[in-house]
């Protein structure tokens, strides 16, 4: 597995819970600011490459991805 950090704009919440359940990634946290959420999700090491391009495309960069040193 892998664990990442995202912070979305609210805009992107409903399609980033889609992808996110499209690789059959797990939601670990999620809290929210004044800007969106940031969350900390795990997924399969094998997802990794695909959820990151359909984020990519889907957020068009507006989503921000980090790596969590576990």
């Amino acid at each position: 597995y892998r664990e990442l950090t995202l912070h979305a704009p609210f805009e992107q919440l409903g399609a980033l819970h889609h992808l996110l359940d499209q690789v059959a990634g797990e939601k670990l946290e999620e809290t929210f600011d004044e800007h969106g959420s940031h969350w900390r999700i795990r997924l399969l090491e094998d997802r990794l490459d695909k959820f990151r391009d359909q984020l990519r495309d889907l957020s068009r960069g507006s989503v921000r991805v980090e790596d969590v040193d576990v």
